[in-house]
């Protein structure tokens, strides 16, 4: 039995994925210091064992999209330049290689557990062509994918969204996850470090796994092919 500490208010996020402008270092230890709870009124709901098992891959067997792009090289200004230069003028997601990403944004993280139906993963930079920067509130966003990206819409091909930027308050004394509900699904955010994370997971993912990868973070640095 497992108990889940869920928000009552309704959020409604315009979440349109991974790609359009819009939003734990060790598993087990991490894991032992996150709390489940909400920034609103509390309902605590009783979720009962069925006994049968929640689907969950490894973010290493996953396709990463966008993993042949990008510069080799460890020196964040010479990453940050190379993705702000694929800047086409309107849209600030732009395509990055998970090694691009680890690079531009320090201590940046991500679920070693994925959902089995998220055999695809795509990986973007959000830039600030004015100041040809990183942004700051959403720095890089994930987009997880049951079937080639793109190639049909999000609502049919995209099961979760993982958008990460930097944090704004000071460090709580611990990690706690919020549930609220969502538009087409669920919104778990959090703080990490110097980071602020948010995972919408759309209704017809299995809730657990978006526990599962929410709790199971590992740094982005050690995902790398």
């Amino acid at each position: 039995m497992k108990f889940l500490i869920l928000g009552s208010a309704l959020v409604v996020v315009a979440l349109t994925a991974c790609g359009e402008s819009r939003p734990l270092q060790n598993v087990g230890a991490i894991s032992q210091e996150i709390l489940h709870g909400e920034s609103t009124t509390t309902l605590t709901i009783v979720i009962e064992e069925t006994g049968e098992a929640v689907p969950i891959g490894g973010a290493l067997d996953a396709e990463w999209f966008s993993d042949d792009l990008g510069v080799v090289s460890d020196d964040r200004a010479e990453v940050v330049a190379s993705v702000v230069a694929r800047y086409d003028g309107s849209e600030t997601f732009i395509q990055a290689s998970r090694a691009e990403i680890a690079v531009a944004v320090p201590g940046i993280q991500f679920p070693l557990v994925l959902p089995d139906v998220a055999d695809y993963v795509t990986s973007q930079l959000v830039v600030d062509p004015v100041s040809a920067s990183i942004e700051g509130a959403t720095s890089a966003a994930f987009g997880l994918w049951s079937t080639i990206p793109y190639s049909v819409t999000r609502s049919e091909g995209q099961v979760a969204v993982l958008r990460v930027g930097v944090r704004s308050d000071a460090s709580p004394e611990a990690e706690i996850i919020t549930r609220a509900q969502a538009d087409e699904g669920i919104s778990l955010q959090w703080s990490l470090e110097d980071l602020r994370y948010e995972l919408f997971c759309r209704s017809g993912l299995v809730e657990e796994s978006c526990w599962e990868m929410a709790e199971n973070l590992v740094p982005l640095s050690s995902l790398l092919p």
